[in-house]
């Protein structure tokens, strides 16, 4: 109860702030921006030995605040598969939607940018003799870079570290996606 509380106080104040500035004369304010992505995930730590690097992908939506300030709400989800000795069966799947504010620097022909936000995650762990699933705390830290291809289009690739709280062992991945932003 508390983790979900957590998890709507933080949309409740994510969305406030997007609302609250109102008196930029910049012609970006308030602009809906969204994009799509897939890629890689290494596993950090906490991952039982025997994890592979995990596939999947993101969709992101937003406001932005300014010209270099964006407020988006981050889904992702990686599947993590184990082929190692003793971990036959073993699979785990990690959802996540986190708030998050990325800074994007003025730069000619390229947008690097650098984001950080807070949510939640949901993650599936499967064994072979039982199955479990959480929803928990989770940070993502990043940066990337955008290459403008038409007007409103942009190209990206990114990283992240990942990590989410959780009651039996925290956990974190890096994830490697590439995709498209609509500006």
């Amino acid at each position: 109860m508390k983790k979900a509380f957590l998890v709507l106080a933080l949309l409740a104040v994510t969305t406030s702030m997007v609302w609250a500035d109102t008196e930029s004369t910049t012609s970006s304010n308030g602009k809906f921006v969204w994009g799509i992505g897939g890629g890689f995930a290494p596993e950090g730590n906490g991952f039982t030995t025997g994890f592979n690097a995990g596939i999947g992908g993101e969709l992101k939506a937003g406001v932005m605040l300014d010209k270099n300030w964006a407020v988006l709400i981050n889904a992702d989800t990686y599947f993590f598969d184990a082929t190692g000795t003793g971990t036959t069966g073993f699979y785990t799947n990690v959802i996540n939607v986190i708030p998050t504010l990325r800074y994007t620097f003025d730069a000619p022909g390229f947008k690097p940018y650098i984001l950080s936000g807070v949510g939640a995650s949901d993650y599936y762990l499967n064994t072979p003799s039982a199955s479990t699933s959480n929803i928990d705390v989770a940070i993502t830290e990043g940066v990337g870079v955008a290459f403008t291809i038409a007007s409103g289009l942009d190209i990206y690739v990114e990283g992240k570290y990942e990590q989410v709280f959780n009651n039996d062992g925290n956990f974190s991945y890096l994830p490697v996606t590439a995709g498209v932003n609509f500006n």
